[in-house]
């Protein structure tokens, strides 16, 4: 059976436990294009593409992360990191 957006987080959160960046950016991938409002991976995603130095790519997952959901503060404090 495909994988559920929760199942494809899951495994990109093991991925990062490990180190490997390359196949958790993948799975975060794919559980946004299962569900491209799904907070968690975007939130994930963002906090990944920060920690490369890739701040366009982190400040658009955070921006569309605290649109989606607003009362969600972890997507809102980290936007307003990428702001500063």
């Amino acid at each position: 059976p495909p994988l559920t957006t929760q199942r494809h987080f899951k495994q990109a959160t093991k991925h990062l436990l490990l180190n490997d960046v390359c196949p958790a950016i993948v799975s975060l991938h794919q559980g946004l294009v299962a569900d491209p409002e799904n907070f968690y991976c975007r939130l994930t995603h963002g906090v990944v593409m920060f920690k490369l130095g890739l701040m366009t790519q982190a400040r658009t997952d955070f921006a569309l992360a605290a649109e989606q959901h607003p009362r969600e503060a972890f997507g809102l404090y980290n936007h307003a990191l990428t702001l500063l």
